[in-house]
């Protein structure tokens, strides 16, 4: 029997161009019980090839094969025998990809423990002989390589150095190829025309037979592989993790983690609920009770020294005045509480300890610390510093191929020009790769999409071969990595670009292998907050106490601001969604918010919870209809399940599972890794123990069918209650202190919306936006009392190296003038330009198109070297003879403005149509509330819009009717804002006109309680406008987009409001991958 010891997939970038899946597929078609896994240079797929050929019923042999930087020819296979040559294969890999000088020879020569080594280099095989026990020559069969075969064979035979038979696999079938060429293309940056071939189609996954024919004459080479294959027994313990210990300053590993944790976390109990001898809360004994019982489960679990690493982070956080946040289910934590590690009191309000932590979870804990995303990079210094470079990396992702990305790799590949990819970019819906093929029938905004010609249907059929092949290797948002061991005794390392290590396998591979992963987040919305209050306490000399939640929940201004929904900028409660549920509840209190926060999720949107709770809470009649038994637990949502929380404690105290059954299942609708079988068992369970609670079996089916609903996306109570917390802060803050707000919102860049929402939305509040200004601007965006001035550092084409240079110079004095700035700042002549076209100089009384015609001048005669008085004469002359210039016109300026801000300073692009926006006919958006139940047309400038499917049904012959696209949009105009409904019908006549950010002319009927218009026509406003080339679909469907994405049913993070009463209740909300 033969085996492939020499095997590339698709994560050796550019040339492997099959699937883990496929290639461990083929294998078992072909009759292989083993098969090798050796991508260059990378271990990122060794663990998701472990699982699969498990699946499949193969042994896996874990390799690599490692090329030497100074010579690419000079490469060799390595095989792991054991434990010790898996540790020494990672050790290897990451010297390759991190030290500088790395030799591949001498790197072998002192660390080969545990390896088998396979090399057709002669060189390096004699480099290597003697320093090497197991090492042999390879011999790769195929046509082109008789010569090399030839000289590797007699230099072995020579040398006494035993011979093995490879084909250097690259792909599952022939077939494969022409992806390789195009792989090849797009990495070499070249096109298949031009590309010179490093692989043959014969390089191919062979069946044992064709080897053995190939390799008739080579009976010992063939049983020298299957010797390699007997003796590689490597295999890898799952889920045995590896936490690092807590260490002291000065490096030292204290023994009493256990007893330093239970001091800091009763300390904190007492700090927390202000306990005194004298004094102590009425509920002291269940505070002890539970504390103790955290900490005992926390200790039976070895994660002591996790929590006092988190502690340790935020510790040092607070020494250097960084502000966090702790969110996720560890707000379930008590400890977690008393640790200050996050604000949400779980005794307060009733959260789960099991929900984060219990016997059965079989994962380590997720405590999710945030940072404002300007000091996490210290934080990670430190985390660093701290616990040894060896020790701490970055969790890596793999970024995987989409529609629109693989669309245009391989349309370059095939020699398609950017600038033709550009004419029909913004048609491509944002979504998987496979779907490229059926663009124009699929999605409305593609309908008219002409992509004909035989070339172009050669490339969208490539291109969706692509779906989900990685297409490069990331960081992860917020994985640091911390061990006890060096991490090369897990996973293999490499540089990011930005400097920091990372591991090569991500966050799932990670875990498989006891990776302990510290969720260390670089938040904008934080850094809103704090800048925020850094900006009032200097200019107000006052400190602001952003942490007084008494004082903050009680505010009656922020309370009315949330209740009318106008939260545009409030942190985690901005979004279309959550302003209509706040205007439709008319929230004023924390609890709601943290339910409306909850609600929104899709796992509680498509089961329809979402609207049962909004009914019962407007309706008390409607309350009657929950069942007693949910009422009883549930009694703050009326009996309906909202947060994972709920769900755990249906279980928990309606089906009588225990709380770590009730986690478990929690986490199998979720989608983690659970039994199905054991799951299976619990349902069971839980219908024989709600017989007893519950009368009739379609009340507890109805039930079951609830909990499986939040299969679907879902917050836990006390994320929800974090991200409540911060929003509350926000609403404070901008009812208050409206400029210095808005100014950190537009500073940190990081909301809902795009900088020219938050613009629209300042001008609402009666503020005015000032142009950049060389001399009153900041980098950042800053409130000049009931304005704000725009900050330089978001001027497009100014470099952050530039930038410093004219604020050091400016420090010292202000500018003058135009020569005083070229002469003192030493910005380049490209950046200058840019400033005076976007106004930067205009206080100095000159029109631009004179200042931008001198400045060569003022260089000119800075490089003569004349005097000062000869400069100024020079340029006086200069000047009067350039007065004849016309400056720029409005329509220009403003261009400028939006090419370089990508919004209007001086006035909202809707005072282009004054005509249409004063029409008689047309309702202004403060005054819809009066037009409910009646037809409206309306004027809009895109504010954000979102394009969701209607979920799949069966009609009555049981065929599967596919899902409709439809889309919400938010519209603005010179009076509010306001949410449109396309429905399927309307939208499909529509889409393409929607990918424009306007304006739009609106048709409609007003609903009645949603206070949304139901498009029944819609239409672009045409006039003059100063050219824009804006892409919507770019800016306008904010998502996150997580990697190596292999379903095409994802959700987005929040809906939006649709009727009740309306078909549209069962949407299935996708993410646009």
């Amino acid at each position: 029997m033969f085996t492939h010891l020499h095997v590339h997939s698709y994560y050796t970038y550019g040339k492997g161009s099959s699937s883990i899946e496929s290639l461990v597929v083929r294998a078992k078609e072909c009759g292989y019980d083993t098969l090798a896994i050796t991508d260059l240079n990378t271990m990122a797929g060794t663990v998701e090839f472990y699982h699969m050929c498990r699946e499949y019923g193969l042994f896996s042999i874990i390799g690599c094969e490692i090329d030497d930087p100074k010579d690419s020819d000079l490469k060799a296979v390595l095989l792991c025998r054991n434990g010790t040559g898996y540790r020494r294969l990672c050790e290897l890999v990451s010297a390759r990809q991190i030290e500088t000088g790395f030799d591949l020879a001498e790197a072998l020569r002192q660390n080969a423990e545990g390896l088998f080594v396979l090399s057709y280099s002669a060189g390096l095989l004699q480099a290597l002989k003697g320093y090497v026990i197991d090492l042999y020559g390879e011999l790769v069969l195929l046509p082109s390589l008789k010569k090399r075969n030839r000289l590797i064979f007699e230099w072995c035979q020579k040398n006494k150095i035993p011979l093995v038979i490879t084909n250097d696999v690259y792909f599952d079938e022939p077939a494969k190829h022409e992806t390789y060429r195009i792989l090849a293309s797009i990495k070499q940056l070249t096109t298949v025309y031009d590309l010179q071939d490093e692989v043959t189609d014969e390089q191919y996954l062979k069946s044992p037979e064709e080897m053995k024919k190939g390799a008739a004459s080579m009976k010992e080479s063939l049983a020298n592989v299957q010797k390699i294959v007997k003796a590689c027994q490597f295999e890898f313990e799952l889920k045995k993790y590896h936490c690092a210990r807590y260490r002291t300053m000065d490096g030292k590993v204290i023994d009493s983690s256990p007893e330093m944790l239970r001091q800091l976390a009763h300390d904190g109990l007492i700090r927390r609920y202000a306990i005194t001898d004298k004094s102590k809360p009425f509920n002291y004994d269940v505070l002890i009770q539970r504390l103790n019982y955290e900490l005992e489960v926390i200790s039976n679990l070895n994660f002591c020294d996790y929590f006092l690493i988190c502690w340790d982070m935020v510790t040092y956080a607070h020494s250097q005045g960084y502000w966090h946040v702790g969110r996720g289910s560890a707000a379930n934590s008590l400890v977690s509480y008393c640790l200050g590690l996050t604000e949400v009191d779980p005794i307060r309000y009733n959260l789960y300890f099991e929900r984060f932590l219990n016997y059965s979870r079989g994962k380590p804990p997720d405590i999710d610390l945030d940072f404002n995303w300007r000091f996490r990079d210290r934080m990670l210094e430190y985390i660093y510093r701290r616990y040894g470079q060896e020790r701490v990396a970055m969790m890596s992702s793999i970024h995987t191929m989409h529609a629109r990305g693989a669309l245009r790799e391989v349309a370059k590949a095939y020699g398609i020009s950017e600038r033709e990819l550009d004419t029909f970019r913004k048609y491509i819906p944002h979504t998987l790769a496979r779907n490229l093929e059926v663009l124009s029938t699929k999605y409305p905004e593609a309908k008219n999409l002409k992509l004909n010609s035989d070339l172009y249907q050669k490339i969208l059929k490539t291109a969706a071969q692509l779906d989900g092949f990685p297409h490069y290797s990331g960081i992860h948002s917020s994985g640091v990595v911390i061990t006890e061991k060096p991490i090369t005794h897990n996973s293999a390392l490499e540089r990011s670009a930005n400097g920091f290590i990372k591991t090569q396998v991500d966050m799932y591979s990670g875990e498989d292998v006891g990776l302990i992963k510290f969720d260390v987040l670089a938040v904008r919305g934080l850094g809103t907050i704090e800048d925020a209050v850094r900006n009032i306490e200097a200019e107000k000399g006052q400190a602001i106490d952003i942490f007084n939640w008494g004082k903050i929940f009680a505010d009656e201004k922020a309370k009315e601001l949330m209740s009318t929904g106008k939260t545009i900028g409030v942190v985690h409660a901005e979004s279309p969604f959550i302003r209509n549920a706040m205007r439709i509840t008319k929230a004023e209190t924390f609890e709601l918010l943290y339910i409306i926060l909850g609600m929104v999720r899709t796992g509680c949107v498509e089961s329809g919870m979402m609207y049962t709770f909004i009914e019962r809470l407007l309706d008390p009649q409607k309350r009657k209809e929950a069942l007693p038994a949910l009422m009883e637990i549930l009694p703050e949502t009326f009996g309906v399940m909202i947060f994972e929380e709920d769900v755990i404690k249906v279980l928990h105290f309606v089906g009588s599972l225990t709380l770590e059954e009730s986690d478990m299942v929690r986490r199998y609708m979720s989608g983690k890794r659970v039994s199905a079988k054991v799951i299976q068992e619990l349902k069971a369970k839980f219908f024989r123990n709600c017989m007893k609670k519950i009368d009739g079996i379609k009340e507890i089916e109805t039930l079951w069918k609830q909990i499986e609903s939040f299969s679907g996306f879902s917050f836990c109570k006390a994320h929800s209650a974090s991200y409540a917390l911060m929003a509350f802060q926000g609403l404070y803050l901008k009812i208050h202190y409206p400029a210095h707000y808005m100014a950190a919102v537009l500073s940190n860049e990081g909301g809902f919306y795009s900088a020219s929402a938050y613009i629209s939305e300042c001008r609402r509040l009666g503020l005015t936006i000032l142009p950049p200004d060389i001399n009153l601007s900041d980098r950042e965006y800053k409130a000049d009392g009931n304005a704000i001035r725009v900050g330089l550092r978001f001027i497009a084409g100014i470099g952050s190296e530039s930038l410093n240079l004219l604020m050091e110079a400016r420090s010292e004095r202000s500018y003058d003038s135009l020569p005083d700035f070229v002469l003192r700042s030493g910005v380049g002549h490209e950046e200058i330009v840019t400033l005076i076209k976007i106004g930067c100089f205009d206080a100095f009384n000159k029109k631009r198109t004179l200042l931008i015609a001198l400045l060569d001048a003022i260089i000119h005669i800075q490089k003569s070297r004349l005097s000062q008085e000869m400069f100024s004469l020079d340029l006086t002359h200069y000047e009067q003879m350039l007065s004849h210039l016309d400056d720029m016109t409005a329509h220009e300026k403003l261009a400028s403005e939006n090419d370089l801000l990508s919004y209007f300073v001086a006035q909202h692009p809707l005072e282009f149509f004054p005509k249409q926006i004063n029409s008689p006919s047309v309702v202004k958006a403060k005054d819809l509330s009066r037009y409910k139940n009646r037809k409206v047309k309306m004027i809009g400038w895109l504010v954000s819009a979102k394009r969701i499917r209607t979920r799949d049904k069966k009609d009555e012959e049981g065929n599967i009717r596919e899902g409709q696209y439809m889309k919400f949009m938010t519209l603005e105009d010179l009076t509010g804002i306001y949410d449109t409904v396309l429905f399927p019908k309307v939208y499909a006549q529509v889409a393409e006109q929607t990918l424009s950010y306007g304006p739009f002319c609106v048709e409609g009927i007003v609903d009645e309680r949603y206070n949304t218009v139901n498009v029944t026509r819609i239409a672009l406003v045409r006039n003059k406008l100063p050219q824009m080339d804006i892409d919507a679909s770019l800016t306008i469907e904010k998502q996150e987009v997580y990697a190596k994405q292999k379903s095409d049913s994802d959700t987005y993070s929040d809906g939006y409001i649709v009727p009740i009463e309306m078909e549209t209740i069962e949407l299935q909300i996708i993410k646009a991958s």
